[in-house]
């Protein structure tokens, strides 16, 4: 057998609150040098996501109080398994 999967990755996920588990964003702080998180399978989920175009995030440290953004773009990828 032959299989394989058709198709692009994009258009939006249609989903409002789009948690994934085991997925984080780590930064290191600009300011005070500590590592700040972001859970997306916690309260960090994401909204409405486009898949293949950034997203701005901002990120919080609860260190000393900065704050800034940075951009991701969500993939999702799927495989034949054989």
């Amino acid at each position: 057998m032959n299989e394989y999967i058709i198709g692009e990755n994009v258009g939006q996920v249609d989903t409002k609150r789009f948690y994934i588990p085991g997925v984080m964003l780590g930064a290191t702080c600009p300011d005070c040098k500590s590592e700040v998180f972001q859970d997306f399978h916690g309260n960090d989920y994401l909204i409405n996501p486009v898949m293949g175009v950034p997203i701005e995030r901002t990120i919080y440290c609860e260190h000393c109080y900065h704050e800034w953004t940075c951009k991701i773009i969500v993939k999702i990828d799927v495989k034949v398994v054989t």
